[in-house]
């Protein structure tokens, strides 16, 4: 990876092995994101947008989705291979170094469950904390974004 990058895309490539056949979703894709820097990626409808976006976190059907070409993220822990992790190394770099805001809300959060409770049990998850932690983790967090009553809203 180039110093400074957090994110590097190269040639990205996504297959879907369908029914019908082979459904060549993206070709060829190439993206370089610096630290601080924010992307937004825009294109008409069907044109691969969701499908590179879900590829940086592989949250394609692994059984019916083939990769190719390059995905690297870094953290504080160094460069990470995104295409050459295995499930545990997965489910451990969701979330915690790498996570996505889908586009519709219905089906990011639960509406009968409070928002609070929702992050928390993925602070539970991820950061292995207790209930109580976790419930202080996340006020903390409503108050530093400026929600007010962050205990009653929690």
């Amino acid at each position: 990876m180039k110093k400074g990058n957090v994110l590097e895309i190269k040639d990205l490539s996504v297959d879907f092995m369908t029914v019908r056949g082979i459904v060549y979703a993206v070709q060829g894709v190439d993206l370089e994101v610096k630290q601080g820097e924010i992307h937004g990626i825009v294109g008409e409808s069907g044109c691969g947008k969701s499908v590179t976006s879900k590829s940086v976190i592989r949250l394609h059907n692994e059984e019916t989705t083939r990769y190719a070409g390059d995905i690297y993220i870094r953290d504080d822990s160094g460069e990470k291979d995104v295409l050459a992790m295995n499930k545990k190394q997965l489910r451990d770099f969701r979330g915690s170094t790498a996570a996505m805001i889908f586009q519709d809300p219905m089906t990011s959060l639960d509406p009968i469950m409070k928002a609070g409770e929702q992050i928390a049990e993925m602070l539970r998850a991820k950061k292995n904390l207790n209930r109580r932690e976790a419930r202080e983790k996340v006020i903390e967090m409503f108050e530093k974004i400026g929600i007010t009553h962050a205990e009653k809203i929690y």
